[in-house]
């Protein structure tokens, strides 16, 4: 059985619970509900505060199970059990009905030896999916791209990719980006804003005043209000980013990227390709 299945509808920006740490917080449990009252997804994962963004989720939940969203989790991938144990944990402690969309990080599987049928995680993964309590599957990237990561791109093996991919962070190289392109690959990008105003995010420490010089005129360039604005705007300026996943405690933040999601304003083709010379610079392995 493979395990590859058409995605979903997603919306364009997704709920990052991350910050989510104090289900006793109304605050907290707020903003979560102003998400789900938005309609958009959630993306969360078992370890966010030591569990306790997920006793957030479930307390917001709770409140309103008839619009529980759906949801990315991150699923631990170190071996079979602990790769089921995770999803039940996922469903359990949040209260929803399955994963939507699992994404297996932390482990980079060898498209050989683990994503074969018979291999322990190929078949957890279609397991999971028979059992129906798991959507769809798309793999996470972290530094350094390693040649097994090119391999399972080239053979398309996941539904879709994930990684960091904001105005100050591009967390693939140059060689992967392009391979995703070539191959029309969707992203889901994180980070949205990359950290926020005056953050530099992965780009280089030591360029930091000229970084942030250029942001400031790339935004007057873009016609921007301002920083901030021209970090919303950059994740859906690509059409292979089809969702950006963001995480904030603040109402005004959150309203502010849930008004990006309905209404994307790609950047302008020339601050892209500004943004896109610095990322090739910047990250170029």
């Amino acid at each position: 059985m493979p395990f590859r299945k058409p995605l979903p509808a997603i919306s364009k920006f997704t709920f990052g619970t991350g910050n989510l740490r104090d289900p006793e917080n109304p605050q907290h449990v707020a903003v979560a509900r102003a998400a789900m009252d938005a309609g958009v997804w959630f993306h969360s994962a078992a370890e966010y505060r030591e569990g306790a963004t997920f006793q957030v989720l479930r307390k917001a939940f709770a409140q309103d199970p008839r619009h529980i969203p759906r949801c990315i989790f991150k699923i631990k991938s170190f071996s079979a059990e602990a790769f089921k144990a995770c999803v039940r944990e996922s469903i359990e402690k949040t209260g929803v009905p399955r994963v939507d969309i699992a994404q297996i990080c932390w482990y980079m599987p060898d498209p050989d030896k683990d994503l074969v049928p018979g291999a322990w995680l190929h078949d957890a993964m279609c397991d999971m999916q028979e059992k129906g309590l798991v959507g769809n599957y798309v793999l996470e990237f972290f530094r350094p791209i390693r040649d097994i990561a090119t391999r399972i791109v080239q053979r398309e093996l996941f539904d879709a990719y994930i990684y960091y991919h904001n105005v100050v962070d591009r967390e693939v190289s140059n060689a992967m980006y392009d391979l995703l392109e070539e191959k029309r690959a969707p992203v889901l990008a994180l980070h949205t804003v990359g950290g926020g105003t005056g953050s530099l995010g992965f780009s280089p420490k030591e360029e930091g005043p000229a970084t942030l010089a250029a942001l400031t005129e790339l935004a007057r360039q873009a016609g921007c209000a301002d920083e901030m604005e021209l970090r919303l705007r950059f994740p859906l300026s690509y059409a292979r980013n089809i969702t950006t996943i963001g995480a904030t405690t603040n109402m005004a933040h959150l309203n502010a990227m849930l008004e990006m999601g309905r209404n994307p304003r790609p950047l302008p083709a020339d601050v892209l390709a500004r943004i896109d010379a610095l990322h090739r610079r910047w990250f170029a392995v």
